[in-house]
């Protein structure tokens, strides 16, 4: 089965690992959101054919972020 979205959860800022093969194209948009302010911080576009490492620019208590990785050929927008 295929994706066109990946979300996860940190809730003190560790680093999160992801397979992103599973993705349906061969690049996605990725994106930090924090949920303390409530806006999207782009990462950039990264390549899909292999497991990759996201580390948020905090770590800690209060320090949570969510990660969403996207298909670039979905439809989704984040107000940024």
């Amino acid at each position: 089965m295929e994706r066109d979205i990946i979300i996860a959860y940190s809730p003190i800022g560790k680093s999160i690992n992801l397979d992103l093969t599973q993705l349906q194209s061969k690049e996605a948009k990725a994106y930090w959101f924090n949920p303390r302010n409530g806006q999207f911080k782009e990462i950039g576009v990264v390549s899909t054919a292999q497991a990759l490492e996201f580390t948020p620019w905090s770590r800690g208590w209060g320090s949570d972020f969510v990660l969403v990785v996207v298909d670039v050929d979905a439809s989704y927008e984040f107000v940024e």
